[in-house]
């Protein structure tokens, strides 16, 4: 598994979602989201159950989700309430995968593994929504490489949030924030221009080249030189590593106990 699965991973920007269907792939699993009436935020697995169209070419229609393809429709909590063919009868226990959300900082965070959704496990980014003393300038750039190239490409930095797409493909939501001139809105502008040159025009484009290169092989099979500058970044991915063993085993033994 190239995942940890039981933590929150960053879903989108809250601005990003409105009262229409939005689609985004996090750790392989494609999901919609949306917004009710109340403002309350929703995340499913995007993918209606009948004839498996892609729910994101739907509608919101009282806050349940209408199947573009035959016009059923899911409640806030997944179930098909809706059937407009034939008799209208709707199978019982159809309904759709609902993945737990927290929306904190400015921010929509998903749970999308098996362990009960933990909110003790979301750190404090309190600084991203503290106006009076912090600024925060935030974008969402899309890196075609593996979510741990990147996570050693930005050893350096104070802020941002990755949330794998494939395993060749990340999102990396970005953030700077500072204590200093907060209300100037030019100085957002030069940084944001900045910070998405710099990573859009150099560091994507090495490391796109370099998840090209090495494709899906295991990164310590290719005997990487470390030098003295890569202990930080080592001891991450040993750490992250010993998270995903640790979390695979009871999987792992559940398996073998069926197959037994």
């Amino acid at each position: 598994m190239a995942f940890l699965m039981n933590a929150w991973y960053a879903a989108a920007w809250s601005h990003e979602i409105r009262d229409k269907p939005f689609r985004r792939v996090l750790l392989n699993q494609p999901v919609v989201l949306f917004r009710k009436q109340n403002g309350e935020a929703l995340a499913f697995t995007n993918i209606c159950p009948h004839r498996f169209a892609p729910l994101h070419l739907g509608t919101v229609v009282n806050d349940a989700i209408e199947c573009p393809y035959h016009g059923l429709r899911f409640n806030s909590e997944g179930v098909c309430v809706f059937n407009p063919d034939g008799d209208g009868r709707v199978p019982p226990g159809e309904r759709l995968q609902r993945f737990p959300l927290l929306e904190r900082y400015g921010t929509l965070w998903i749970w999308l593994g098996i362990d009960a959704a933990d909110e003790s496990k979301l750190p404090d980014f309190g600084f991203l929504t503290d106006p009076e003393h912090y600024k925060p300038v935030v974008g969402l750039i899309e890196v075609n490489a593996d979510y741990r190239f990147v996570l050693d490409n930005l050893r350096t930095l104070a802020s941002h949030f990755l949330t794998p797409e494939t395993e060749s493909r990340t999102h990396y939501f970005w953030s700077i924030c500072r204590n200093f001139r907060l209300d100037d809105e030019e100085f957002d502008r030069q940084i944001r221009a900045g910070t998405e040159y710099a990573f859009v025009e150099q560091d994507e484009k090495m490391l796109r080249a370099i998840q090209e290169q090495v494709g899906g092989t295991d990164f310590w099979s290719r005997r990487p030189m470390l030098l003295h500058a890569d202990q930080g970044p080592v001891r991450v991915r040993r750490a992250l590593e010993s998270l995903i063993a640790a979390e695979s085993e009871p999987q792992r033994a559940a398996t073998e106990l069926t197959t037994a």
